[in-house]
């Protein structure tokens, strides 16, 4: 048995005093395990490398919490040390978004300015409902973020002997980066967790010890020792055991209705993160529309993942739209569109404007990679076969008749794998002799919204526009003529950087380096488009073109953004522009049909009634169970008999921790209740308990405390001592 410690009056109140003011006596230990959390937190920030400069954030971090530590070890005030650390933080913010400023061998005060006229720019594009630009403002985000979270963590432990304020902000970091970020090792969470486990245990143990010390009561001197020892078994099998729970497993009726109330508000923050920082690299995030926001950048590298997305049933396709973007910003694509609305599964209200040669076109799409409730459809949307909620901006053509312009579609629930919805979509059947005798003039509200360019535009792109179409006499031929010469002169690279802080996107983009992906052919195309008085606009979602017996299969890197044009009387016709892709083959001539234009649009027009609707599914429910959730984190575990002794085990594992838990928990209650004698009378007894001493029932305290001396003859004294204490409070 270890061996009990003896504490003196005068030695006890000295370590008490050393305890209430965080002597790191017993705080190193607190402390390593603290810095260790905080450093895996932003060392998987900077293995998901989200912009260059974003491996100064451990140093952010790290920083911050030794200047928490100081702080709490001076016992300065909160009032004087959180206004000290937002300054000192400002600071080393500074500091290390200094080292990315160029030239190297600039001055303090010179890099000083250009650091602030870069803040000032960015400030100036994001307030203005633009997009950020510039990475640098990401970067210092970030490390002053990590800086916050530094000094919080080490305030909350060293200061407050909380360690949850230091272990839900980190971990909010952590699983955010985790679920944006590239898919990475699970050793970032599972170091993340036993830390954090490992710092409960330790604060916790010190609150005991001190209560153990201001009630005089004796505890094993390698009691710390030992408690950390069990804290990592257990905190091992507790992680072994999370990790056997089943992702997909159902959680509660009311967990599903929270995270339905925050799914909003959050999607908002997203957005607007988005715009804000586009320049940072696009990942492979957990969630296959996370970022088909309310912004399109013309930014840095992308990355896009090989994982199948979802499986479309349709007679016809080739691009699936999640949103819609009508401004350009001279960095990017906005979507103005404010207002929203809710409708009922196969609402017949999503009404488009009247267009000939348009067909519908019923969809059945098949969830295989969940994280999202974007609705992604062919062209322009009729019907949804679940209740959504619809983002648009809304034109009245009369009196009776308003025109939704749909920028997005959501479902009202989330959308997990295996599930199933349909839409019915209108598509542009036009052919090009239609499409050249489209008429030059444009109703009001598409002219307005979709002919927009900033001034800042360089006066070049105008005449290179003019100079593509000089030949062509036809809207439909200028559209051509535009979509050939990007795609001879445009190279297709995916890992381009982002045009200078400054410069315009599309300006850069033909006459300084002619190379981007998607979002540059498109923005390229729509902006030349508007030179020449052709409305134009940015769709965005994925691209594919072959099916497989009637099914388009769907995957992460068929990600894609294209430009839609509007033509009198027909509406929103597509183009592809990007070099990497097949060229659009419409028919020369209309073909043959029965019906008219006009019969046409009538037949278009009654696809909105209840009587025409679509079957609800089409795949059975069968192929649905065998689409399982993706899983970012696995352990391989043993099948057979193996398998399913190791997940009994682990489960009664668990069982027995969370009764222990309900039992700490009812006797601290019956703790509280006890004077400060009794309740160290029941804590010696306890421990004695459990090195198996049986007390009598019929034996006075004394006779008690006899039995116990003679059991620990070493503790005969405390144990006199903690007695007299008892019979006196207690019969006194």
């Amino acid at each position: 048995m270890a061996q009990l410690t003896q504490v003196s009056p005068s030695a006890q109140s000295t370590r008490n005093f050393d305890l209430l003011n965080a002597n790191l006596h017993e705080g190193w230990t607190a402390a390593v395990l603290l810095t260790l959390m905080l450093f895996i937190v932003t060392a998987s920030v900077a293995a998901a490398n989200w912009a260059d400069g974003v491996v100064l954030t451990p140093y952010a971090v790290i920083a911050g919490m030794f200047f928490g530590m100081l702080v709490s070890r001076l016992r300065l005030s909160g009032w004087l040390a959180h206004p000290l650390a937002l300054l000192e933080g400002a600071f080393a913010t500074i500091f290390l978004a200094s080292f990315l400023v160029q030239p190297p061998f600039a001055t303090w005060n010179e890099k000083l300015v250009v650091i602030e006229g870069r803040l000032g720019k960015w400030l100036t594009q994001v307030l203005a409902g633009g997009i950020g630009q510039d990475a640098l403002i990401f970067v210092i985000s970030l490390c002053a973020l990590a800086w916050v979270i530094g000094y919080i963590a080490a305030w909350s432990v060293f200061r407050e002997h909380e360690p949850w304020g230091a272990i839900l902000p980190a971990g909010a970091g952590l699983l955010v980066n985790l679920f944006y970020a590239p898919p990475q090792s699970g050793i970032f969470l599972m170091i993340f967790l036993l830390c954090a486990m490992l710092l409960l245990v330790r604060t916790t143990l010190l609150r005991r010890q001190e209560m153990w010390q201001r009630f005089s009561i004796r505890y094993a001197s390698d009691i710390g020792l030992d408690f950390l020892t069990y804290g990592i078994v257990f905190s091992g099998l507790i992680i072994l055991a999370s990790w056997l729970v089943p992702p997909t497993a159902p959680g509660p009726q009311w967990f599903s209705g929270i995270t339905e109330r925050v799914r909003a508000p959050w999607q908002d923050v997203s957005d607007n993160m988005t715009r804000m920082f586009s320049t940072v690299r696009n990942a492979n995030s957990g969630g296959p529309t996370t970022f088909f926001g309310n912004s399109l950048a013309m930014g840095g590298p992308i990355h896009l993942g090989s994982r199948p997305v979802f499986d479309i049933q349709a007679s016809n396709g080739r691009y699936w739209r999640a949103t819609v973007f009508d401004k350009y910003t001279g960095s990017g694509w906005v979507s103005t569109a404010t207002e929203s609305s809710s409708y009922l599964a196969y609402d017949p209200r999503l009404a488009p404007p009247p267009a000939n040669q348009r067909r519908v076109v019923t969809q059945t799409v098949q969830v295989l990679l969940p994280g999202d409730n974007l609705v992604v459809a062919a062209s322009q949307p009729l019907r949804v076969s679940e209740p959504t909620d619809v983002r648009y901006s809304s034109f009245a053509l009369s009196v009776d008749n308003v025109y939704q312009d749909i920028a997005a579609i959501r479902m009202q629930k989330p959308l997990r794998g295996g599930e199933i919805y349909t839409v019915v979509s209108s598509l542009s059947g036009a052919d090009e002799d239609s499409l050249r005798a489209a008429p030059d003039t444009f109703p009001s509200y598409i002219a307005e919204r979709y002919l927009q360019l900033p001034a800042t535009i360089p006066p070049r792109v105008h005449d290179l526009a003019l100079q593509i179409t000089a030949g062509a006499t036809t809207n439909y031929d200028k559209a051509r003529a535009i979509e050939k010469y990007l795609r001879a002169h445009i190279e297709y690279d995916d890992s381009v950087q982002p045009a200078p802080v400054g410069r315009d996107g599309v300006d850069y983009t033909l006459f300084d380096r002619p190379a981007g992906y998607c979002n540059y052919y498109a923005s390229a195309m729509a902006v030349l488009a508007r030179e020449v008085g052709i409305p134009a606009r940015v769709g965005s979602g994925y691209a594919v073109s072959e099916s497989d017996a009637g099914t388009y299969h769907v995957g992460e890197g068929n990600a894609h953004s294209w430009p839609e044009l509007y033509f009198s009387n027909l509406g929103w016709v597509e183009f592809e522009p990007t070099a990497s892709k097949p060229e659009i083959v419409r028919p020369a001539k209309k073909p043959k049909s029965t019906l008219n234009d006009d019969d046409e649009q009538s037949n278009f027009n009654s696809n909105a009634d209840d009587t025409d609707r679509p079957p609800r599914r089409t795949f059975s429910r069968d192929d649905a169970q065998d689409v399982a959730a993706p899983q970012s984190f696995s352990i391989p575990l043993p099948s057979g008999p193996a398998g399913v002794a190791l997940g009994v085990g682990s489960g009664a594992l668990l069982l027995g921790l969370v009764t222990l838990g309900v039992l700490q928990f009812a006797w601290s209650r019956r703790m509280r209740k006890l004077s400060p004698g009794a309740r160290a009378w029941e804590e010696m007894y306890r421990f004695a308990r459990w090195v198996g001493l049986r007390e009598r029932a019929e034996a006075t305290p004394r006779e008690r405390a006899a039995d116990l001396k003679r059991a620990l003859p070493q503790a005969d004294a405390p144990i006199g001592d903690l007695t007299d204490l008892y019979v006196r409070e207690r019969y006194g």
